[in-house]
């Protein structure tokens, strides 16, 4: 019983580590710049009083929220330039696992408006 107990402490503390480090390098690991059309922009006011804006396109749901580990904190200046009906080149980061998982943020964060002039989406 003791072997089976290293093994599962073992691997524990590898998906751990992992974890942490993929929380410190996301910007690194995760950064992609994308084109969206906005269908719909939501005012989100969390139990911590924090504002974020949450971004309906056609495939995805975007937040656009104040991160530090970024560093970010433009989200109000972002959340009024962006338009519904209008289309942008954005740099995104985090996770699109197409499920939200419980340890990691349920949406990418658009953390820059690359290009705010017309662009044509082929999806």
């Amino acid at each position: 019983m003791s072997d089976f107990l290293k093994l599962f402490l073992g691997l524990l503390l590898v998906i751990v580590v992992i974890y942490f480090v993929l929380q410190v390098f996301e910007k690194t690991v995760t950064e992609e710049t994308i084109s969206i059309k906005v269908d719909k922009i939501e005012k989100v006011v969390t139990d911590d009083d924090e504002v974020l804006y949450l971004i309906y396109t056609k495939n995805e749901i975007f937040e656009n929220r104040n991160n530090y580990q970024y560093p970010k904190e433009n989200e109000s200046k972002q959340g009024i330039k962006l338009k519904i009906g209008s289309s942008y080149r954005v740099k995104v980061v985090g996770f699109n696992f197409g499920v939200k998982l419980p340890l990691f943020l349920g949406h990418r964060n658009i953390v820059e408006i690359v290009d705010t002039k017309s662009i044509i989406i082929l999806n």
